[in-house]
């Protein structure tokens, strides 16, 4: 309704009511005053309602007036064709709007007047407002590189160097889980799009992108070895400081307060070991001091956050047994100082850190076994003298000693010394047509041949899946809805010869390298004999490398070995499997024979299980086991030399057992 006819409506009504009788003067002008309230409302909301939306309007409204300007026609008047008078919500669709609950972007109306035809991409992703000449770039170390950040950081600064034209990085150092570096800001551009690249060639096929390395870039200072470059006489000066610093009274380093010493302030090569990237190249400068005997190491009040930048310095110091870093507000917890476990420390100072405070108040005891957790040798904490130690505590919180180097063994050779040669020929022309014609193979199997496939941890194994015989379900692992456990189907059991070469056929093709592989005699009888066949081997369609493990179930019989059982296990390689594949590993001599059980000592027990193991009768055997002085071994490779010869009579086997 209009504000015109809603003053005539007030007006109207006063005028009926005034000329009525029922009224007193009394109420007469109690009644005008509250039309005069009324009407002075009206006005009111009439002037705010041109400052408000209509949707906070009708949200505030103080009666239910429709006073919205439409004229002077009354809407509310209107039938809605079903007998209802329509209402505001209906007049409010009939209008339009429709919109009246969307929530609006502040883009909205906006107009973009770049010219997309004239920006350089790559200049829009990678610009850099700060003008800064340097760039940091930020490199994270994957998960499985964890346990060996050096040698990662040097293997990918040394892969940067190889295949990026003009790659000069400046202090790569690690931080946390990350590896730091620097480059130049005017070839940025081009060098960190070749990083990508690399970085995306070096991932592993079984690894997602998201759990691989990233890359990062920001502005950042000038590095340090940068600024130190253009100083004259810089190394000298850091040398002579360092120098000075050493105490020969106690064979120690004194490196506190550094970023205070006057020497290399007033030169201009201030040093703050709060910075990563400056302590670094503090460490990497000592590693050429000969610092191998000394003892102790003072670092106290240079803002540490950890010892993480002393790691490259634990080979080199193996020797140290004082350590100070008192005054190091930013030590919080007993992981900073996990970084130098390695040293045989016998006392430590932490005074004057978050660390000692969290320590404080605890009990002499408490703090012994707490702090020898990491330092096992510790006698001297904070200035004060520690519990004798026994070396008896067991809590799951003790750290574990190394484990010793494992030391990899050559393949353990048939007892039977003539066997040696037909076994490896075999194993040679078997993996030779497996690579080649995989219908060459029908003369290595038996008759009567069993051959069954499993498939370990992988992604992309789809190909052998198919044909597997494993029992635990891989799908699991990653959803908690698949049974662990599944049941295999019979035809996974690859029967006789042509069926066994049918599965062959649909397997991908590979290239098997039989130096990086290792044969193993598990089983030697003298009509069977049971290998293992281990290693690596690469799928030519895909470069993929995989594991693999073959025990084969063989007679021989003519000169020659027949298959009879196959069992295959394939899986995807790991890090240092791909690295050794085509590799002749370095390994140690395995004794002729590791694969025979020792013989008995009873001699009629040893003559019994020659019985079985050969199938000759007690006589025969017992004959074969007195000539070789009862050396089982050497009885063994005898009777094999005769049986392949054929000088075996045939009243010296057991019923059934004559070849």
């Amino acid at each position: 309704m209009s504000f015109s006819r809603q003053i005539a409506q007030i007006n109207s009504v006063t005028r009926n009511s005034g000329n009525g009788s029922s009224y007193n003067s009394g109420s007469n002008s109690n009644y005008n005053r509250s039309k005069e309230d009324f009407k002075a409302k009206v006005i009111s909301d009439y002037h705010h309602s041109r400052k408000v939306s209509v949707k906070q309007k009708s949200r505030n409204s103080r009666y239910r007036v429709d006073n919205r300007n439409r004229g002077d026609h009354d809407d509310r008047d209107d039938d809605d064709g079903h007998g209802r008078r329509a209402g505001a919500k209906d007049i409010s669709k009939r209008l339009g709007n429709r919109d009246k609950g969307k929530k609006k972007h502040w883009t909205d109306g906006r107009v973009d007047r770049r010219n997309y035809a004239q920006i350089d991409m790559d200049e829009v992703l990678y610009e850099d407002e700060t003008g800064s000449d340097w760039m940091r770039i930020k490199m994270t170390i994957p998960r499985s590189e964890s346990d060996r950040p050096l040698l990662f950081k040097d293997e990918m600064m040394k892969l940067f160097h190889q295949k990026i034209p003009n790659f000069a990085d400046k202090d790569p150092h690690c931080e946390f889980e990350n590896i730091m570096f620097f480059i130049p800001s005017a070839t940025a551009i081009d060098v960190f799009r070749h990083m990508l690249d690399v970085v995306k060639d070096t991932k592993p096929d079984n690894v997602p992108p998201a759990k691989w390395i990233k890359l990062e870039k920001m502005a950042a200072r000038t590095p340090i070895s940068a600024r130190f470059e253009v100083i004259p006489n810089a190394l000298d000066t850091l040398s002579e400081v360092l120098g000075k610093r050493y105490n020969v009274s106690d064979n120690s380093v004194d490196l506190s307060s550094f970023a205070s010493d006057t020497r290399l302030n007033e030169s201009g090569m201030k040093m703050n070991l709060k910075n990563s990237e400056d302590f670094a190249l503090l460490v990497r400068v000592m590693k050429n001091f000969p610092i191998d005997n000394i003892s102790g190491l003072n670092l106290a009040s240079n803002m540490l956050r950890n010892l993480q930048q002393l790691v490259p310095l634990l080979e080199k110091t193996p020797k140290i047994t004082k350590l100070n870093v008192s005054g190091n507000q930013l030590i919080r917890n007993w992981t900073d100082l996990r970084y130098v476990e390695e040293w045989a420390l016998e006392e430590l100072d932490i005074r004057d850190t978050q660390l000692a405070k969290l320590v404080q108040g605890r009990n002499n005891l408490k703090l012994s076994k707490e702090a020898r957790k990491i330092f096992k040798n510790l006698k001297k904490f904070n200035g004060r003298e520690l519990v004798a130690s026994f070396d008896l505590d067991t809590s799951v919180d003790k750290v574990e000693k190394k484990k010793p180097t494992t030391q990899t063994y050559d393949s353990c050779l048939p007892l039977n010394e003539q066997l040696e040669g037909p076994l490896i020929k075999f194993v040679t022309d078997y993996i030779s047509a497996y690579d080649n014609n995989r219908e060459d193979l029908f003369k290595c199997y038996g008759a009567n041949a069993l051959f069954t496939l499993s498939v370990g941890r992988g992604v992309d194994l789809s190909p052998y899946r198919k044909h597997q015989r494993s029992i635990v379900d891989h799908r699991h692992l990653n959803n908690s809805d698949v049974e662990k456990y599944r049941t295999c189907h019979p035809n996974t059991i690859k029967r006789k010869r042509l069926g066994i070469l049918a599965c062959l056929s649909e397997l991908p093709k590979t290239s098997h390298d039989l130096s990086s592989c290792f044969l193993d005699v598990t089983l030697e009888v003298p009509t069977i004999i049971g290998f293992t066949l281990t290693g690596t081997f690469k799928e030519p369609d895909n470069g993929k490398c995989r594991f693999f493990s073959r025990h084969i179930l063989a007679s021989f019989t003519d000169n020659t070995f027949v298959i009879n059982h196959d069992q295959l296990f394939i899986r995807d390689s790991s890090y240092s499997e791909r690295d050794l594949h085509g590799k002749k590993q370095p390994v140690l001599p395995n004794p002729r024979g590791g694969a025979a059980a020792e013989p008995p000592a009873d001699k009629d027990a040893m003559v019994k299980k020659f019985m079985d193991n050969s199938g000759m009768v007690e006589n025969y055997s017992k004959m074969c086991l007195e000539q070789n002085d009862w050396n089982f071994n050497r009885a063994a490779e005898k009777f094999m030399e005769l049986k392949s010869a054929g000088q075996l009579p045939a009243d010296a086997w057991q019923p059934g057992r004559a070849p």
